[in-house]
């Protein structure tokens, strides 16, 4: 029997971070364009207005850092000096 190799890759959770608000982004972008009939430049602006906002808000930022957290990890670390990520990918699998 052959042993399947996996790939460990750590990175840091402001990765996570950054792509859950890059989605949230083009949501908000595409919701802005649906609901408004505003253009596509108008709502990338109004969608990128509304994350920086986000961004500066350090109470908001957190509850997103912490709802990400519990998603990938399905359980939720109080102590954040523990709080480290590994995401184990199969070789061949999706990324």
């Amino acid at each position: 029997m052959t042993q399947k190799l996996v790939k460990v890759q750590e990175f840091d959770r402001s990765t996570l971070l950054d792509i859950w608000l890059d989605g949230f982004t083009s949501g908000l972008t595409t919701a802005a364009q649906n609901l408004s009939g505003c253009g596509g430049d108008m709502a990338d602006k109004f969608a990128d207005d509304v994350v920086i906002g986000i961004k500066k808000d350090p109470a908001a930022m957190e509850t997103i850092r912490r709802e990400v957290f519990e998603r990938v990890t399905g359980m939720f670390d109080a102590n954040e000096a523990t709080r480290e990520l590994t995401v184990n990918i199969e070789e061949g699998g999706p990324a």
